[in-house]
This record gives structure tokens, C-alpha cells and sequence, in this order.
């Protein structure tokens, strides 16, 4: 009788084991699927701010892309694209520049100066500038919150005015 209450007392400590094993191999997989989860979120947001701005800036050039209605303007202490556009006789312009670490887009009559902080915000990025390469063709870099660098070459089916 003795020897059956120590058979069943291992019994019960080896059934505890294998349990602790299973659950301490649980939170392994657990704590790696955790990891790999994060990693992958933190990608795509990296990637969707990316290709957000850069959609963003190659859509507002396409819709204004005619003969001279897109240039660089430096003149308020920030440089900035504007794309003009001729409404009824009255020219508007959208300009997008960077100002506070954000891509801003400003819409409005194109002979009224305003200030950087009058626009719009779009999407968090620094360090944005344009250049013409040629007449039809806009080099565009920026920055984007996770310090990721990106270069756009944006073909103009009409020619940029300089």
C-alpha cells in the first residue's frame, strides 16, 4: 500500500511538470508572436506614411498639370510648390509645402500671401524640396516620421514653367 501512495504522488508531480512545460512554451510562443507582430505593424505604418505622401504629392501634381501652371516658389521664406489654376477668370493656386514636420497644402486666391500655418496638414514629414530637372520633369524628396528618405520623379505631360 505504501508504495502505491508514493507511485500516485509521481504521478501527480510529473503530470505537474509536463503542465508547467506546456504553459512556460505557451508564453514563448505567445511573447514571439507578440514580437513579430509589432515588427510588422511598425513596417507598415512606415510603409503606408511613405506611399501616402508620395500618392498625395503625385495626385495634386497630376490634377494641375498644364502648360506653366506648376512652379517652385521660395518667396515667404519657404519653399513650396504651387500649382496654379485659372477659375473663372480668377487664378487659385494649392501650394504644398513642409512647415512644423508636416506636408501642409494651402488653397487660395494666388495673389493673397499668407502665413505657413494658414494650410491644411496632411501627413507628418520633414524635410521636403522640389526641383525642376528639366522643364517636364520634377524631382521631389522628403523625409517621413520614421526618418525613412524618399526621392519622386514625377514626369509633366506639359511643360513646368521655370
Amino acid at each position: 500500500m505504501n508504495i502505491k501512495k508514493q507511485r500516485h504522488a509521481i504521478d501527480i508531480v510529473f503530470i505537474i511538470c509536463l503542465f508547467l512545460i506546456f504553459a512556460f512554451s505557451a508564453v514563448i510562443v505567445i511573447l514571439f508572436g507578440i514580437k513579430i507582430y509589432s515588427r510588422t505593424v511598425s513596417l507598415m505604418n512606415a510603409d503606408y506614411s511613405s506611399r501616402t505622401s508620395a500618392a498625395y504629392i503625385t495626385e495634386k501634381i497630376r490634377q494641375s498639370d498644364s502648360c506653366g501652371a506648376i512652379y517652385i516658389d521660395t518667396s515667404n521664406g519657404y519653399e513650396r510648390l504651387v500649382m496654379a489654376q485659372d477659375i473663372n477668370g480668377e487664378v487659385y493656386a494649392a501650394s504644398l509645402y513642409e512647415y512644423s514636420g508636416y506636408l501642409y497644402e494651402l488653397y487660395s486666391k494666388i495673389d493673397i500671401c499668407l502665413s505657413p500655418d494658414a494650410g491644411q496638414p496632411v501627413v507628418s514629414l520633414s524635410g521636403l524640396s522640389f526641383e525642376f530637372v528639366s522643364p517636364s520633369l520634377l524631382c521631389v524628396k522628403y523625409t517621413d516620421e520614421f526618418g525613412k528618405d524618399t526621392t519622386l520623379y514625377i514626369s509633366l505631360h506639359s511643360a513646368a514653367a521655370q
